[in-house]
């Protein structure tokens, strides 16, 4: 018995290191730049869930018999996310940004900076593109189920994407973006850019931003992306309001 519920412990470790903490893909944005000195701040909260992992079966040949069975079930949202984003206007054409994510998840919590810069590539007026360029710190925090300990994983990644956004109206747009996630130190690296063992994912987020006619400088998203790393798929949705300076400063001004 005492042997079978150490190795329920180990296969429930194994289960929650696998899926208790997924990359964070999230966008949150449209693809304009703020503009010129002017700064955005965007506040999010994100649940990100996959169904690969709410009902897995696993054999194991140690605590239990040759044929022997195990189901296991697990919720499909396995983490929950809040964070802000940063936006400064270094040109008309160019932001910097920040985005800081904290995550809980199971026994694993971390969080998440990210820092780079956006830049518009075309605009065509109602259809515009740019390039988001981000590079990221992941830290996760893991507890352990059988003791007191911990222990820390640090992760970096870039995260080159293409942002799209098209007007629907004077007061909604339509908002795509294409990402890759790849991993250049941490884990299974041996040396900066040196990551022969990691893992490269491929997401896709899709949103509505909101104009709120009575608070011009606020807009409000709604969000939802798929990610693909390797064997799995991760779904997350999320609700972000942005907050833009400039128009601020124009409607306290009328």
């Amino acid at each position: 018995m005492k042997r079978k519920l150490n190795n329920m412990i180990i296969i429930l470790t194994i289960l929650i290191l696998s899926s208790g903490c997924a990359p964070t893909f999230n966008d949150f944005q449209r693809a304009d730049t703020v503009g010129k000195n002017n700064i955005s701040i965007t506040p999010f909260i994100s649940t990100t869930s996959s169904e690969d992992f709410a009902n897995q079966t696993m054999n194991d040949e140690q605590s239990m018999d040759d044929e022997d069975i195990m189901m296991l079930p697990i919720d499909e949202d396995i983490q929950d996310s809040k964070g802000f984003k940063f936006a400064y206007g270094l040109t008309d054409k160019i932001d910097f940004n920040i985005k800081y994510e904290s995550v809980e998840a199971a026994l694993v919590d971390g969080s998440v900076l990210s820092i780079g810069l956006k830049t518009m590539l075309m605009n065509f007026g109602n259809n515009r593109y740019s390039l988001n360029l981000l590079f990221s710190s992941a830290n996760q925090n893991i507890s352990a189920l059988d003791t007191d300990g911990s222990e820390d994983n640090d992760i970096k990644y870039i995260e080159p994407t293409i942002l799209g956004s098209s007007k629907i109206n004077n007061l909604f747009d339509f908002n795509y973006s294409f990402k890759i996630l790849s991993q250049i130190d941490g884990n299974g690296c041996n040396g900066f850019f040196d990551c022969p063992e990691s893992e490269t994912g491929y997401a896709s987020n899709f949103s509505i931003a909101y104009d709120i006619p009575t608070l011009e400088f606020l807009t409000f998203i709604a969000e939802y992306g798929i990610l693909n790393l390797e064997e799995s798929t991760y779904n997350h949705i999320g609700y972000a309001i942005s907050f833009d300076y400039s128009k601020f400063k124009k409607s306290k001004n009328k």
